[in-house]
C-alpha cells in the first residue's frame, strides 16, 4: 500500500510539472472583480474542479488559469495513446490514460499513465 501511494504521489507530481496550462480573461460587467467561466461567476482564490478534466483557478484582474491534460506519446517504445482511464475521478487523476503496447517479443499489453 505505502508503495502504491508514493507511486500516485510521484505520478501526480510529474502530471503537474508538465501540466497544459493556459490562461483567458473572464471578465463579466455584472459581477465586477470576479471570474466569469462556463456561465458562472467565481470569487479570485477559488479552485473549481470541472467535469471535462479541468481546474480553473480565479485569479486577479478576472483572469482564470485553465489547467487540463496534456497529450502525450509514452515514453516507451512501441507504445501507442489509447484512452482515458480515469474519467470521473477528480483532477488530474482523471488525466490516467491507458496506453496500448507491443513488448519485443511482440505481445500486446497495455500500460496507465499520464
Amino acid at each position: 500500500m505505502k508503495i502504491v501511494s508514493i507511486c500516485l504521489v510521484t505520478l501526480t507530481f510529474l502530471y503537474y510539472v508538465s501540466a497544459d496550462t493556459h490562461s483567458q480573461n473572464a471578465t463579466h460587467p455584472d459581477y465586477p472583480g470576479m471570474c466569469y467561466y462556463d456561465d458562472k461567476p467565481y470569487p479570485p482564490g477559488e479552485h473549481i474542479i470541472m467535469k471535462r478534466c479541468e481546474k480553473i483557478t480565479c485569479g486577479s484582474n478576472s483572469w482564470v488559469s485553465i489547467h487540463g491534460c496534456i497529450k502525450t506519446a509514452s515514453s516507451k517504445p512501441n507504445c501507442k495513446r489509447g484512452d482515458y482511464f480515469g474519467v470521473g475521478m477528480p483532477f488530474p487523476e482523471c488525466c490516467l490514460r491507458k496506453y496500448k503496447c507491443t513488448d519485443e517479443n511482440g505481445d500486446d499489453y497495455v500500460d496507465l499513465d499520464f
